[in-house]
């Protein structure tokens, strides 16, 4: 049996502290209320929870970590518990033979433009600009 250093353990999250900080400002800018509501430590927390949750998930690529955070966001960490919300479960199952990108991008897309919201993320357009 081999041990993980809790190093390593940094290393093998598909995502980073500054992945976490872009999400607490784009969650600021999306759900400006919401976040208005929440100290800094209690939106760092569901961040954190949710980027967790996203590799629970099979979502390994940072981009993809980013976009679930952002559906909990709308929905909650545990929307896939709601019997409404059933259609999302096969997006989130990480044995589905479509490719985790492709299986976020569509739930992403499809939550977002379900709350009318942008599908695009702000950061990815500053990123282009």
């Amino acid at each position: 049996m081999f041990e993980i250093q809790s190093s390593e353990v940094q290393t093998l999250r598909p995502y980073s502290s500054q992945t976490v900080d872009r999400l607490m400002v784009e969650l600021r800018i999306r759900f400006p209320q919401w976040c208005a509501e929440q100290t800094d430590e209690q939106l760092r927390g569901f961040i954190l929870c949710g980027c967790e949750d996203a590799v629970m998930y099979g979502f390994n690529r940072e981009e993809d970590v980013v976009r679930m955070v952002t559906i909990f966001a709308v929905f909650g960490l545990d929307f896939v518990l709601d019997r409404r919300m059933k259609w999302a479960t096969r997006f989130l199952n990480p044995k589905s033979p479509m490719p985790a990108p492709m299986r976020i991008q569509l739930l992403h897309e499809r939550v977002m433009r379900m709350v009318g919201l942008p599908v695009t993320l702000d950061f990815e357009h500053r990123a282009t600009a």
